[in-house]
């Protein structure tokens, strides 16, 4: 018998994938994918039986809580931002370690710990600012800015990247330190403004290391990366999301890589 995938997800731009759609292939074996769910197979399967899971409960909630995930990078030993927590003790590195608020490495970003497309977030130069923006602490964390001029969408699995855009400023952009579905354009691998970085291998190696570290099957990678006058650029992995916006092409994408995944899972767990 086979079964169609069942899709958990809050974002409509991927109602297309889900069993009402068809937009994924019935399979040989139950299967569930997550796009940033917590909801437990077991509340969506009431049969008892095996169930293939592309993104565990326990990896999605990872991935959404930016101090696990950034721990979870610490542990991987991937290129990515010096972060900061905020407690009743004060500024603290993450090793938990006080830091005077003056010796911080201004500029930094003040980033909502449960947060996505830039809410919340700030570009913080001072102590003063850091003052004028904290609300609460508990909500909060630090991370040193990189002003590297490119900046790429990765979609990967523990085989490598998959689909890859580019982010690039609108023209007129007011806020130029971040970027988003608000002041971007997204370009993809084959346009020749793309300007794949000449360490593209060494960029995908250490997302897939950090994928592996959170333990997602799938994630978008936001990337960093120094201009290409470098010729070995460097780079900073900013955060992985599980639950990317889909647009006509990611689409595409990801229709032709979930079928593989679920199948590749369920006969790696049969051996």
């Amino acid at each position: 018998m086979n079964y169609f995938p069942r899709v958990r997800s809050k974002n409509h731009s991927l109602d297309s994938l889900r069993r009402s759609h068809r937009g994924l292939p019935a399979l040989p074996v139950r299967s569930i994918v997550r796009f940033g769910s917590t909801t437990p197979t077991e509340s969506i399967f009431f049969n008892k039986g095996k169930v293939v899971e592309i993104n565990t409960v326990e990896a999605v909630k990872t991935s959404s809580s930016k101090l696990r995930m950034k721990a979870a990078f610490d542990r991987a030993g991937v290129h990515h931002p010096e972060w900061f927590t905020l407690s009743t003790r004060g500024v603290e590195d993450s090793k938990g370690n006080l830091v005077p608020e003056e010796d911080l490495p201004y500029p930094i970003v003040l980033k909502r710990i449960f947060g996505s497309r830039g809410v919340g977030m700030e570009l913080l130069t001072s102590v003063e600012d850091l003052h004028k923006h904290i609300v609460d602490k508990k909500y909060y964390y630090l991370e040193k800015y990189y002003s590297y001029v490119r900046e790429y969408r990765l979609h990967c699995t523990v085989s490598g990247c998959f689909y890859a855009c580019r982010k690039m400023l609108k023209e007129g952009a007011e806020n130029r330190w971040y970027r988003n579905d608000s002041n971007c354009v997204w370009y993809l691998d084959t346009n020749e403004t793309f300007d794949r970085p000449s360490n593209w291998d060494s960029i995908v190696e250490d997302c897939v290391k950090a994928l592996k570290g959170v333990g997602l099957d799938f994630g978008a990678f936001d990337v960093r990366v120094q201009s290409s006058d470098k010729i070995l650029p460097s780079f900073m992995i900013i955060e992985v999301n599980s639950a990317p916006s889909f647009g006509e092409v990611t689409e595409l994408k990801y229709k032709e890589i979930l079928p593989k995944l679920i199948m590749n899972k369920a006969n790696a767990s049969n051996r």
